[in-house]
């Protein structure tokens, strides 16, 4: 696979009286873009970059840029004015990653400015914490969070040279339910059952490979699976279709009887005198 490698990043700021930052990347190269199933969104793959309707869409630390190029520049933008496809994408594609309930103890690596934590994919190093979680680095100022999904451009070369040497699998937040053998992530509505992955979302569900996708709608889902996340979310256990609904009848009142009319046989006419 052919890999994106950024030249440089500058961040500043366009003007005080707007308060609108720009960022401008630069990549060797153009980035190669894999289409997402059954959408029209485009995404490089270990990056948080996106193609859709002629602009590029870039996610860092919490905010939305966007650009006609993938070169920049890059404009901050909100994320009402974000594709809902592509925010769906994203968020298919980057699930929240576990929490951390204590503070790691984290243990220097040899040679390096690189603190890690024996018992996993996190680090720290400058200012920021590092978290890999099946092929997926998030980033956050604190081991308490907000943990935000980053590009591998965005991770330092020392954390991703260290985490190579360590050469760790790291998929916390699993949690097993004994009684079906399903897998589910303890904050996200992520299933693991046999060789797939089962993620609900807005009332569909969809298949991966792979705790991040890409995911495929799908129709068929295995029973225990829909049992697990029915106790879970305290929904139904059985969902029957809905039926047609017939409008009501329209019921009309008795109507009062009236006694019939007097009907009077025809008389003789009366003979003029």
């Amino acid at each position: 696979m052919k890999k994106v490698w950024m030249v440089g990043i500058v961040i500043f700021l366009v003007s005080k009286a707007m308060a609108e930052w720009e960022i401008e990347l630069r990549f060797q190269s153009k980035p190669e873009v894999q289409q997402y199933p059954d959408t029209s969104v485009y995404y490089v793959e270990d990056e948080t970059l996106y193609y859709y309707g002629g602009l590029w869409f870039l996610f860092k630390d919490g905010e939305w840029y966007k650009s006609q190029s993938y070169n920049g520049p890059w404009r901050e933008t909100q994320p009402s004015e974000v594709p809902s496809d592509v925010l769906d994408v994203h968020t298919m594609r980057f699930p929240p990653p576990p929490s951390l309930e204590t503070e790691p103890r984290l243990v220097i690596f040899a040679g390096t400015n690189v603190y890690y934590w024996p018992e996993g994919g996190i680090y720290r190093f400058g200012p920021f914490w590092y978290m890999y979680v099946d092929g997926v680095w998030y980033r956050a100022p604190s081991y308490m969070g907000p943990w935000f999904p980053i590009g591998i451009i965005f991770v330092p070369e020392p954390v991703r040279i260290v985490h190579k040497k360590r050469k760790i699998v790291y998929s916390p937040g699993l949690v097993e339910d004994r009684e079906t053998r399903v897998y589910y992530v303890g904050n996200a509505h992520i299933y693991r059952y046999g060789n797939f992955w089962y993620y609900y979302r807005n009332g569909r569900w969809y298949r991966g490979r792979g705790r991040n996708g890409p995911w495929i709608r799908v129709e068929i889902v295995p029973d225990v699976v829909i049992r697990v996340h029915t106790r879970r979310t305290g929904g139904p256990g059985i969902i029957s279709p809905s039926r047609r609904e017939e409008p009501p009848r329209r019921i009309e009142p008795p109507r009062r009887e009236e006694p019939p009319r007097r009907i009077e046989a025809p008389g003789r006419e009366k003979r003029r005198r």
